[in-house]
């Protein structure tokens, strides 16, 4: 099911059926698709607090790593779709607009908690379980990130 907006996405490029811009509705489709995995993973606590619903919680890590996925879908099309890995423009244009601080900000937060999610990481994760209050945090940021 988490497949599903890649598939569709590569499925709209190969029919060549993504609008005039096929770049910006990847980079809005990624994006969006990573922040609602993102808020899918945030809810999971809740419910199973609130309802006492167990069978949500290992969704938490699986929502998490789609999430992180799907980010990294979205910045890999800024910098190579977008920006042709032009390192000048890429940072010329981070400065000038702050979706795009606010959306590398949100990447950098999320990157270690994907990189303890990881089972070959499970030592280092249990370490730095109790201590993740970066999730809302990076909510906030790809929520302000993107308005502008």
């Amino acid at each position: 099911m988490a497949w599903l907006p890649l598939l569709w996405m590569i499925l709209g490029w190969v029919q060549n059926d993504l609008g005039a811009d096929p770049i910006r509705a990847i980079m809005l489709r990624t994006g969006k698709t990573a922040l609602i995995f993102l808020w899918f993973s945030l809810s999971c606590m809740p419910l199973f607090l609130l309802f006492g619903w167990t069978w949500v919680r290992p969704l938490r890590r699986e929502f998490g790593l789609y999430s992180f996925f799907y980010a990294s879908l979205h910045v890999l099309n800024f910098l190579w779709l977008d920006y042709g890995w032009d390192t000048t423009i890429i940072f010329e244009d981070m400065f000038q607009k702050p979706y795009a601080l606010f959306g590398a900000a949100s990447f950098f937060i999320l990157l270690p908690m994907a990189i303890t999610s990881w089972p070959c990481c499970k030592r280092y994760s249990q370490r730095c379980e109790p201590r993740k209050p970066a999730p809302p945090v990076t909510s906030v940021r790809g929520i302000t990130h993107t308005p502008f």
